[in-house]
């Protein structure tokens, strides 16, 4: 009797996750060693050719204890107590001959996400981050493998058929260049995003290949025969307010665009374009012949030279600022890897390159900020990751070891003792225990606190959010922040209402253990009669009259009166 019980409830009762209950992060880390090599085989597209990677393999028990007497020093140190690491060599050579050996100690986890450092006992907690794009009321947070970037805007008027209108200039500081080393005679003027896809592609293919259109730009010629046809921009001719320039003189420059091809993306290039010639007027001219010449050579070289004159603040000389400008766009070729494009593709943003990425910006960053609220507060815009959190030291290390020998490898040859340098001034083996060395706890790491017979209440029940970390570090200032406050129907899908902490009662910092999870991507898969039942509780969340007969199809049962 019992047995046939048993089989009826194991029909009937759902499953738990087993995947969930024993620990996301366990079998998340199983895969760091190939986590790390898609990093470094992103970070060598724009490396210099003389340096060569050639993948990586793990130490045997033997060999990772040989390890320990090839320092060169006749003293031995080594750390007793317990970690749960193992150590790889990375493989790489420079002009042809092999580097000498470089080690890398990866973590591995105990059953529900356990893990000892120095002796320590440590939960890894995953966490429940951004799909790449985290918008906010005021910026774009873009978090690639390489690099993490913000987008902003500034508020810069333009003239649009003979009326003042209100427009934006979308910017980011995507080169970082010393203050120290710039003498600063623009002001605060920002480097337009569209400066960077003008300088990629040119005038008239920046519109060509994202917007299918054909716009005409020219200076001091009447424009009148296109009033019908057309929309004309032009500068209000007033000097930007940081430029520190006594004598200012506007520009004449008209963009015409097709009636009715108007577009964000579009407007948001020309209003870029406008600006950055409104900070350099004296080039408004020469640049608009140029375009008009149709030596699309020469005007590449000369949008990057205005992009170079705005970064560097008109410092530096032609030939230094292209050079830059030039090694700076090979290194963005590296930006958008395989990882980050499938990460994007799965919110519905399709790019081959970094390029791409931009003008899908333009076109979408005012939605995003309008809608900031309700995309964070969409689980689906969302996956769990901790691979990112607990190896965010190690993959700046190895960004900076290559970005260095790179740009110093253009200039000579390297000794294969500055090349060694170089990589142990940036990626040591014990980088893993920055995890706990550093003056800020990581997002992810939680002592231990677990004296129950099932694991799932207190530890592989929790989760954590982006939000309430600052970078990969926890923040005392974010412990219930906006995206929690509201409860959303798929947040009841994700999360749960158990065992919930009192600062943050959320069911986002807690996962479900019946979720279905894709493992691989970290994204949220519910089963299509799930998501039909979780987008109507999330009709009901919002206020919405719901119809009697699409509760009863949805199996649902609640009160249907007062569902205001």
């Amino acid at each position: 009797m019992n047995d046939v019980l048993s089989k009826m409830m194991d029909d009937c009762v759902p499953h738990f996750n087993d995947a969930v209950v024993n620990g996301i992060a366990t079998e998340s880390v199983k895969s760091a060693p190939d986590y790390i090599d898609a990093i470094i085989r992103s970070a060598m597209k724009s490396a210099t050719e003389k340096l060569e990677y050639h993948g990586w393999r793990m130490l045997s028990p033997k060999e990772e204890y040989d390890t320990l007497f090839t320092t060169g020093n006749n003293r031995i140190n080594y750390d007793i107590a317990v970690s749960d690491i193992y150590k790889i060599e990375l493989l790489f050579s420079y002009n042809g001959a092999p580097l000498p050996k470089r080690y890398l100690y990866m973590p591995f986890l105990e059953d529900g996400g356990m893990m000892h450092i120095s002796d320590t006992k440590y939960h890894i907690v995953p966490v429940l981050s951004d799909t790449v794009v985290s918008p906010d009321e005021k910026k774009v947070f873009i978090r690639l493998l390489r690099d993490k970037l913000i987008f902003t805007r500034t508020n810069r008027n333009v003239i649009l058929n003979g009326n003042k209108i209100a427009g934006q200039v979308i910017s980011s500081t995507i080169y970082r260049v010393s203050t120290r080393a710039i003498k600063d005679d623009l002001g605060s003027i920002v480097p337009p995003i569209a400066l960077y896809l003008l300088a990629e592609y040119g005038f008239k293919d920046t519109f060509l290949k994202y917007a299918g259109i054909e716009p005409i730009i020219t200076y001091d010629q009447d424009v009148s025969k296109y009033q019908e046809t057309h929309d004309i921009y032009e500068s209000i001719k007033l000097k930007p307010r940081s430029l520190k320039e006594t004598h200012y003189i506007g520009h004449n420059v008209k963009v015409l665009v097709p009636k009715g091809k108007t577009t964000p993306y579009v407007e948001n290039i020309i209003v870029g374009l406008i600006y950055t010639l409104d900070a350099l007027p004296a080039n408004a001219n020469e640049m608009v012949d140029v375009i008009n010449s149709g030596d699309i050579k020469n005007e590449l070289v000369y949008w990057k030279l205005m992009l170079g004159k705005i970064i560097f603040k008109n410092n530096y000389s032609a030939d230094r600022i292209y050079a830059d400008i030039v090694d700076h766009f090979i290194s963005l070729k590296s930006y958008i890897d395989n990882l980050i494009k499938t990460k994007l593709a799965e919110i519905g943003i399709m790019v081959n390159d970094f390029f791409d990425l931009l003008a899908v910006i333009l076109g979408k960053y005012s939605e995003w900020l309008l809608n900031s609220k309700t995309y964070n507060n969409n689980i689906f815009n969302r996956y769990i990751d901790v691979l990112y959190y607990i190896m965010y030291d190690i993959i700046l290390g190895i960004n900076k070891t290559i970005f260095e020998l790179t740009r110093k490898s253009l200039k000579k040859d390297l000794a294969i003792n500055e090349v060694t340098r170089i990589f142990n001034a940036n990626i040591s083996s014990k980088k893993i225990f920055t995890l706990i060395k550093s003056s800020n706890q990581n997002i992810t790491m939680l002592l231990t606190d677990y004296a129950s017979d099932n694991k799932y209440h207190k530890i592989t029940s929790v989760l954590e959010l982006q939000e309430r970390g600052k970078n990969v570090t926890k923040s005392k200032s974010q412990v219930f922040p906006k995206a929690t406050r509201t409860i959303t129907g798929p947040d009841l899908f994700m999360g749960s209402i158990l065992y919930l902490p009192k600062k943050a009662p959320t069911p986002k910092l807690r996962i479900n253990p019946f979720i279905t999870l894709d493992m691989a991507s970290g994204r949220l898969k519910p089963k299509e009669d799930i998501m039909e039942s979780i987008m109507l509780l999330d009709k009901m969340f919002n206020g919405k009259i719901i119809e009697n007969k699409e509760i009863l199809n949805s199996e649902i049962e609640v009160e249907i009166d007062n569902l205001d």
